[in-house]
């Protein structure tokens, strides 16, 4: 009788599964999910799963699980939420200085020098240059603020994730 070649890794995978529905075959599937997923732990009170070698805990905890899950639950939302809006604001603000690049573009020649000069003016009147000076510093100041806020918040999300 020829030996009939498979790969080690196949070999192991497919003994884990033999193994696991020995105990008991209903029961093998979300097992294996576990191992896969590397769970902490699987909630039941089914016996067979300890048997299958997995770290099992029953209904004796579940008031303090269903606290925790309710309240990082409120805590992830509000995080990641406010994370999105950032991100959305911010994909807005792009596409709105593409439209207006884009608008510039289309405008005539005499339009565009005459923008260009308004500016000029803007740029070399001394009261216009300061109140831009003092704009673009607030700006930046509250840039630095908001970013500074969204790490705080992602990285707090991650704690409480993780």
């Amino acid at each position: 009788m020829a030996a009939c070649p498979i790969s080690d890794s196949l070999l192991r995978t497919n003994w884990r599964r033999n193994e696991v529905a020995l105990v008991d075959p209903k029961d093998s599937d979300y097992a294996l999910t576990a191992r896969e997923l590397d769970a902490d732990f699987v909630r039941t009170t089914d016996r067979h799963f300890t048997q299958m070698g997995l770290a099992v805990i029953g209904p004796e905890l579940d008031l303090i699980l269903r606290d925790y899950a309710r309240a990082t639950s409120i805590i992830v939302t509000v995080k990641l939420g406010s994370g999105y809006a950032v991100t959305f604001s911010v994909a807005a603000f792009i596409e709105m200085i593409r439209g207006a690049i884009d608008m510039l573009r289309k405008l005539p020649p005499r339009v565009k020098i005459i923008l260009g000069i308004a500016v000029m003016a803007v740029i070399l009147h001394p009261r216009s240059r300061e109140k831009l000076i003092e704009w673009a510093k607030m700006l930046q100041e509250r840039l630095r603020e908001s970013k500074t806020c969204g790490a705080l918040h992602f990285a707090e999300a991650g704690q409480v994730s993780g």
